[in-house]
């Protein structure tokens, strides 16, 4: 698994690139790092195995709450399919548009069954009556690659009581800051949670909401500001033509067209590895498993999307 220095490290040597020459900091390759991510790696993984940023938040949601804000790490500010529990009852919401909203008519039950989307929020047709718990399944767009040390790691978790004991306090860390969570070491879908906030720091003490906790976390997992992460989100496989890519930019910008075309068929020669890397170990299409109530019940709905 690559950290951010060892990705950063592994393009110096690749294009013989030194600090000491200021076009080419370490802050100006991670920056190019993540447009390429964005531009050219992700359409690629995603085109091939749909899945692979999907993950699924938790949100708990009070009695008489009617807004839900969305994820910041949401792809394209939408949702794949979004579930309430309460109690021990799974319900799946319905999306409707702000008009049918109007002629809505309430559940005896105090539950609501559907929704639509307004500015940034998931609004209920109607409150909830008692407090329950919100499941937001999304593709998450690319944590943005900061150093390891703008980061820290858990020390211990307990998910009864929500507490996450941390290594340190890194700058810009407090008790009002959003957080993700990143999987130390996994097979680059490093995203376990996004967005929660603590209700309370005390040292290196974290205290959230409980259900909110992603089970997965574990000991030397990362905890980061929102939208960062210090492991490149994508297959191990796709950091090889990440590191072309870059070192394809950092060529062209000095001149070096001989250099740049070299790493052009070297990014060709990686992004063909990494097609088969990810395709289908089995003939035919990958399966796509839909359920009658399912929001992708249809190929021409593939996610949840706000007006």
């Amino acid at each position: 698994m690559y950290t951010t220095e060892d990705l950063v490290e592994q393009i110096k040597e690749n294009t013989s690139t030194e600090f000491a020459q200021g076009r080419f900091s370490q802050s100006t390759i991670i920056n190019i790092c993540n447009q390429e991510s964005i531009k050219r790696i992700r359409p690629i993984i995603s085109d091939l195995q749909k899945e692979f940023f999907v993950i699924s938040t938790a949100v708990a949601v009070a009695a008489n709450q009617k807004h839900v804000r969305l994820p910041k790490r949401a792809s394209g500010r939408g949702l794949r399919e979004l579930y309430l529990t309460v109690d021990t009852e799974r319900h799946l919401l319905t999306q409707i548009t702000r008009e049918q909203a109007t002629n809505e008519e309430t559940t005896n039950s105090g539950i609501p069954r559907k929704f639509y989307f307004e500015a940034d929020s998931i609004v209920f047709t109607q409150p909830m009556s008692q407090a329950a718990t919100l499941e937001l399944v999304l593709e998450v767009s690319p944590g943005k690659l900061v150093l390891s040390t703008a980061t820290t790691t858990v020390s211990s978790v307990d998910f009864d009581t929500g507490v996450v004991v941390v290594a340190g306090n890194p700058s810009g860390f407090g008790s009002t800051v959003e957080y993700d969570f990143i999987q130390q070491l996994g097979y680059g879908n490093a995203v376990l949670a996004c967005g929660l906030t603590p209700s309370s720091v005390v040292g290196t003490t974290y205290t959230f909401i409980a259900s909110e906790l992603p089970k997965t976390l574990t000991t030397g997992d990362y905890i980061t500001l929102a939208g960062e992460t210090p492991i490149p989100n994508m297959p191990d496989e796709a950091v090889a033509c990440l590191i072309h890519a870059v070192s394809t930019r950092i060529y062209r910008l000095r001149g070096d067209f001989d250099g740049m075309k070299a790493e052009q068929q070297e990014l060709q020669n990686s992004i063909l590895y990494l097609q088969q890397a990810l395709a289908d170990r089995v003939e035919g299409a990958r399966t796509t498993v839909h359920n009658d109530t399912s929001l992708l019940r249809s190929a021409s709905v593939r996610r949840l999307r706000y007006l």
